[in-house]
């Protein structure tokens, strides 16, 4: 079984400004959120991913020291679609129509900037995570500490609303899924 959790509250979930999106580190509820998720595993699963953004790693430290763990990277890291450059100093609110923009654009090929990766090179990535992690025997208990729209991608490619080509109305259409059924801190979402 594979389970993906999206990491505990951070800096710029608190509306911080941050420095780039690979460092943003937990705020002491986010420590103790992950702190709180370890306690809710009554037996190790079988193997620990995450993230290599600080965050997400911070996420899976307290669940991979109580079962004395090794927590191994997977390429599932946030989408950062704004070019981290532009957005150094900025906090959510500083990039609110940075945003706007971006996902109005429509362009499912559209690249920010350096750094940034383009809403179907995310579908891509999501889609080869998913094949690595289903690699593994389907008898093990896999946990994967991500991001809310990495994790999104993923059960967009699951369900049965993926679309056949990535297209600015596939675009859309994810963008619609993510607004409306937004993925929690430390929310878990299963797939088979």
């Amino acid at each position: 079984m594979l389970v993906v959790v999206r990491h505990a509250q951070s800096m710029a979930n608190a509306g911080f400004a941050t420095a780039d999106p690979e460092s943003i580190a937990l705020t002491a509820a986010g420590e103790e959120q992950a702190r709180a998720l370890a306690m809710t595993w009554s037996a190790a699963p079988d193997r620990i991913f995450t993230s290599p953004f600080l965050r997400a790693r911070q996420t899976s430290q307290p669940l991979a020291e109580r079962f004395k763990m090794v927590v191994a990277p997977l390429g599932v890291h946030e989408f950062t679609y704004l070019s981290p450059e532009r957005c150094v100093g900025t906090s959510a609110a500083d990039r609110k129509q940075w945003v706007e923009d971006y996902w109005s654009r429509c362009d499912p090929n559209y690249v920010d900037g350096p750094g940034a990766e383009s809403f179907a090179q995310l579908v891509a990535r999501a889609a080869r995570s998913l094949r690595i992690l289903k690699s593994y025997s389907a008898h093990e208990q896999l946990v994967v500490f991500s991001h809310g729209q990495l994790m999104q991608a993923m059960r967009w490619i699951c369900g049965s609303k993926a679309p056949s080509v990535v297209n600015a109305a596939a675009m859309g259409a994810f963008r619609k899924l993510d607004l409306d059924q937004p993925i929690a801190h430390c929310q878990r979402v299963s797939f088979k």
